[in-house]
C-alpha cells in the first residue's frame, strides 16, 4: 500500500492539525482501521473492540478531521465505529443544478500542521480497493506559496467547512510567499475546460472510463488542437475495455487515435486499471477526470459537470520519455468493447438511487440532534438510532432528545430518510457535535456501581466498562457479557443500597452550585443518574422475568432511592431527569394504601 505508506510519512513528518479528505465512494472501514489509525499513531491491529476504537476516538478529537463523499456512493457493510465526521456532497445542490446527473468526484487529502502543508490528489478513493489492489496515480505537493494555498481553500470553501475553519485557513494562507506556482490545483471552480489548460498537438490519456459517445468526445479534443491521441484504457482479464462495441469499432478505424497498454499494469495483483492522467506535449494532469463530458466541461454548462479536481504542471521532456517508455501499441481486433447495459448494471452498483441527501448531527453537549436541512419539507420522516421502532418528522427534527436511546447511539450511528410512501431517499451516518462530553463508560452491575458511589461519586473506579460492545467481538477473543442484575442476599443488600446512594446525594447537596460536577453527576460519568437509570432498567427486565418477590421488593426500594436523587438533581439544575416509574412496581407487589402508607414511613426514617 504505497498510497498509505506515503501517507503516514507525511503525517510523521508534519503532526497535521487539519486532515481534510473528499472521495467519491467511501468505504469506512479502511477509513477507521488504516487512515484514522495513521493520523492517531496506531496500529490497525489494535482496534479490535469498542474500547479499542473508544480509545481511538479520545486521539482524533486533538485533530479537524472531515470526509466530504458523494451522497449516493457509501459504502454501509461496515458500520461506523468512530466519531469522525463524514459529509454528504450532492454535487447538483453544489453546482446549481436541476438534475441528478453530476456527481461528487475528487480525490484530495489536505494535510495542515503548525509548520507545512501538503495536498495529496490522484485517481484514489477512500476504498479498500482505491489503497491496496487498484493501479492509481497520486501527486504529492507541498504547499508554500499563497497561489497554491487559495487554491486549496476556494475548492474546500464550496464544501461550506466552518467559517472559523476557513478563517484560520485565509490567515494561513496570507502568510505564505506570493510568489509564482509552478503547478496549479485545478478543479471546477477555476479551471472550466480541462483540455485547455495542457495545449498540444499529441495527448495520451490513461482513463477507466469513457464516455458513450466517446468518438464524438474525442473529436472535440481534436478540435482544440490535438491531431493525435494515445488512449490507455483499463483492459480486464477478458480483453474488454469500457468503451461500447459501437465506439470502439469507431476508434478502431479513425488514424488519429491509438490504444495503448501498459506494460507495468499485473492483472493478477492489479484489479482495475483506475489511474486517470492526461499527457500532452508539455503538460501533466493527474487527478480524478476521465474521459467523459462531465468531468473534463466540454460542450457541457458548469451546473452539469462533475466536481473533479487534480494536479496541473509542466513536464519536460526527459520525465515524458520516461512516462511513455512502459507503453506499446496493441491490435484493437483483441480487444473488445463493453456493452451499456453492463456499464448502465456497474455504475448501479456503485450509485444508490438516493434521491437527496442530509446531514444530522447528534449534539451531546444537550442530547438533542440537529439538522440544517430545509425546514419547509414536511413530508419526510426519519429512523434514528436511539430509538429505530419510530419515525420522527425530519422538519422537526432540530431539539429531539435522544437521551432515552443513547446507549444505542453510542454504537450504531446509522439513519434512514423516508417520504410519503415510505421510499427509501437517504441513509448516511451521524456526525458528532461535543465529542468529548459523550458518556462512553458505565457499570455493568450494581455491585460496581455501588462500590463506585460508596467509594466517590465524582471519582469512579477502574471497573468501569465501555456501554456496548460490537457485533462480532466475541470472535476477537472478548466474551459477551450479560447486564446481571442485582440478586437480593439479606439485609446487607439494603444497607450497601442505602449508604451509596445517600452517598450520591450528600455529594449532589454539596456541589449544587457547581454546574460542572452537576453536570457530570448527572450525564458525564459512569455512576451518573442516567447511567444509573439505564442499568436499573436492565435489571428491572431479569426480575420481571425471574419473577422473586424479594428481588422485586428490592428493586422498588432502589428505584425510590434513585428517584430521591433524581429530584435532588433537578431542583438543582436545569437540565431535567425524567424519574423511574415506581407505579409499576406497586402493581406487580400488589400493594394496597396500607402497604404503601408503611414504604413511605419506612423510606422517611430509613
Amino acid at each position: 500500500m504505497k498510497l498509505l505508506n506515503t501517507f503516514k510519512n507525511i503525517v510523521d513528518d508534519i503532526s497535521p492539525e487539519i486532515c481534510w479528505f473528499t472521495t467519491f465512494n467511501l468505504n469506512v472501514e479502511i477509513l477507521e482501521k488504516y487512515v484514522l489509525t495513521a493520523i492517531a499513531g496506531k496500529e490497525p491491529s489494535e482496534l479490535k473492540r469498542a474500547e479499542d476504537y473508544e480509545a481511538l476516538n479520545l486521539d482524533l478529537n486533538k485533530f479537524n478531521i472531515k470526509i466530504w463523499y458523494d451522497h449516493r456512493a457509501m459504502d454501509l457493510k461496515q458500520g461506523k465505529r468512530t466519531t469522525v465526521d463524514l459529509y454528504s456532497v450532492e454535487a447538483s445542490k453544489v453546482l446549481g443544478s436541476n438534475s441528478n446527473e453530476p456527481i461528487f468526484h475528487p480525490k484530495v487529502i489536505f494535510l495542515k500542521g503548525a509548520k507545512s502543508a501538503y495536498l495529496i490528489t490522484g485517481s484514489f478513493n477512500l476504498t479498500i480497493a482505491g489503497w491496496s489492489s487498484n493501479r492509481e496515480c497520486a501527486v504529492v505537493k507541498e504547499i508554500t506559496n499563497k497561489e497554491n494555498a487559495f487554491q486549496v481553500i476556494d475548492f474546500f470553501t464550496k464544501l461550506k467547512p466552518k467559517q472559523s475553519d476557513l478563517t484560520a485557513l485565509n490567515n494561513w494562507a496570507n502568510g505564505l510567499r506570493a510568489e509564482k506556482a509552478t503547478w496549479k490545483f485545478a478543479h471546477n471552480f477555476n479551471t472550466p475546460n480541462l483540455i485547455t489548460e495542457i495545449k498540444g498537438n499529441e495527448l495520451h490519456v490513461w482513463s477507466p472510463y469513457f464516455s458513450k459517445n466517446a468518438t464524438e468526445l474525442l473529436n472535440e479534443i481534436k478540435k482544440l488542437g490535438f491531431s493525435k491521441i494515445n488512449l490507455i484504457p483499463d483492459i480486464s482479464q477478458s480483453q474488454k475495455v469500457k468503451i461500447t462495441p459501437v465506439e470502439l469499432k469507431k476508434l478502431q478505424a479513425d488514424k488519429a487515435i491509438q490504444i495503448k497498454v501498459d506494460q507495468n499494469i499485473n492483472k493478477e495483483k492489479q484489479s482495475l486499471f483506475h489511474a486517470k492522467v492526461w499527457l500532452s506535449n508539455t503538460k501533466i494532469a493527474v487527478g480524478s477526470w476521465n474521459c467523459s463530458y462531465r468531468a473534463l466541461g466540454i460542450k457541457t454548462p458548469a451546473t452539469e459537470k462533475n466536481i473533479e479536481a487534480g494536479i496541473i504542471e509542466a513536464i519536460n521532456t526527459k520525465q515524458r520519455t520516461a512516462l511513455l517508455s512502459n507503453l506499446k501499441d496493441i491490435d484493437t481486433n483483441s480487444i473488445f468493447g463493453t456493452e451499456e447495459v453492463e456499464m448502465d448494471n456497474e455504475w448501479k452498483e456503485v450509485l444508490k438511487a438516493y434521491s437527496m441527501s442530509c446531514d444530522i448531527v447528534a449534539n451531546w453537549e444537550n442530547f438533542t440532534y440537529e439538522t440544517e436541512f430545509d425546514q419547509t419539507e414536511t413530508g419526510y420522516t426519519v429512523a434514528l438510532p436511539h430509538d429505530l421502532n419510530k419515525r420522527y418528522p425530519l422538519h422537526k427534527l432540530n431539539g429531539l432528545s435522544f437521551i432515552d436511546g443513547l446507549n444505542r447511539l453510542l454504537k450504531n450511528k446509522l439513519f434512514t430518510v423516508y417520504n410519503l410512501k415510505n421510499e427509501v431517499l437517504f441513509v448516511g451516518y451521524l456526525n458528532e457535535a461535543g465529542k468529548p462530553k459523550r458518556p462512553v463508560d458505565g457499570y455493568v452491575s450494581f455491585y460496581d456501581l455501588f462500590e463506585s458511589l460508596t467509594i466517590d461519586p465524582l471519582a469512579g473506579t477502574y471497573k468501569s466498562r465501555t456501554k456496548y460492545q460490537h457485533d462480532e467481538e466475541d470472535n476477537n477473543g472478548s466474551e459477551k457479557e450479560e447486564l446481571p442484575f442485582f440478586t437480593y442476599s439479606g439485609h446487607e443488600s439494603y444497607y450497601l443500597m442505602f449508604v451509596a446512594f445517600q452517598k450520591l446525594i450528600d455529594t449532589i447537596e454539596a456541589n449544587n452550585a457547581n454546574n460542572q460536577k452537576l453536570e457530570d453527576l448527572g450525564f458525564r460519568l459512569p455512576s451518573s443518574l442516567i447511567n444509573i437509570k439505564t442499568l436499573f432498567d436492565s435489571s428491572f427486565k431479569k426480575v420481571v422475568e425471574e419473577k422473586k418477590e424479594d428481588d422485586l421488593l428490592f428493586h422498588y426500594f432502589m428505584a425510590m432511592e434513585i428517584n430521591e436523587c433524581i429530584d435532588l438533581f433537578n431542583y438543582y439544575y436545569e437540565k431535567q431527569i425524567e424519574v423511574l416509574n415506581v407505579v409499576q412496581f406497586e402493581q406487580l407487589l400488589k400493594m394496597d394504601n396500607k402497604d404503601l402508607s408503611f414504604i413511605k414511613k419506612a423510606m422517611a426514617v430509613k
